[in-house]
């Protein structure tokens, strides 16, 4: 009989996220969505880290700068009502592309989190935000409210953006 541990799992969480469980030391989280704006106009939203407490359910404040190597500040209202602050750095950004940060210490406790553009047309993008967490710590971890925080953003951005476009995709 094969140990859960062993086997790669993928659960549904609902419409545009998934959470899958691929090994003993990783986890994959991934949600995505259509917004009614023009890719410019959602990287701006999200690299203007400064304006985050005005729209960000989950990243509710990011000090730093939106640029590779830069170390960033953010605090975190998780859905279950936990908080905590995370000293991540900037990984890549390619403009109107991805918005990449993480940290840790790789086979302990490593997150990658990444935001992710697609243009879908004039008008429309996919934004996808994913994380990867990795290392033998994860299993200890609070990881169970991340997916759901990350839908928060998805939909709070979506409304931000398209509150006055009146345009759909």
């Amino acid at each position: 009989m094969l140990k859960p541990l062993m086997l790669t799992t993928a659960i549904l969480i609902g419409a545009g996220s998934t959470v899958a469980a691929t090994g003993r030391n990783r986890i994959d989280i991934d949600t995505e969505i259509t917004i009614a704006a023009p890719v410019a106009k959602v990287w701006a939203a999200l690299t203007d880290l400064a304006k985050y407490p005005e729209w960000n359910p989950y990243h509710v404040r990011v000090e730093g700068h939106a640029a590779p190597g830069a170390r960033l500040r953010v605090e975190i209202h998780k859905p279950n009502g936990n908080r905590l602050t995370i000293r991540p750095h900037v990984k890549e950004v390619m403009p109107e592309r991805s918005l990449v940060w993480g940290g840790g210490v790789a086979g302990i406790f490593k997150g990658t989190h990444r935001f992710d553009l697609e243009p879908l047309g004039p008008g429309c993008t996919r934004l996808r935000q994913s994380e990867v967490f990795s290392g033998i710590a994860i299993r200890w971890a609070e990881l169970g409210a991340i997916e759901p925080g990350y839908r928060q953003v998805n939909a709070a951005l979506k409304h931000r953006l398209e509150a006055t476009s009146g345009h759909s995709c």
